[in-house]
């Protein structure tokens, strides 16, 4: 039966961003960016913070 195939299988987005951390290089060069202009409006290196900071600021996490 098709159907009952077709409802084990994952959802197509779970296929495309599994749970977690994004890997290396999905959207690491806009994360960069986005922390280079936060340090420099604030004067300092921010190396510490968050990935999950930037990203959220861009609205690009989910």
């Amino acid at each position: 039966m098709p159907a009952t195939q077709r409802r084990s299988a994952p959802p197509r987005g779970a296929l495309k961003i599994p749970p977690g951390p994004p890997p290396d290089g999905f959207f690491g060069a806009d994360m960069e960016k986005s922390q280079n202009k936060q340090a420099a409006k604030a004067g300092e290196k921010k190396s510490t913070t968050p990935q999950r900071s930037p990203a959220r600021s861009q609205g690009r996490k989910n």
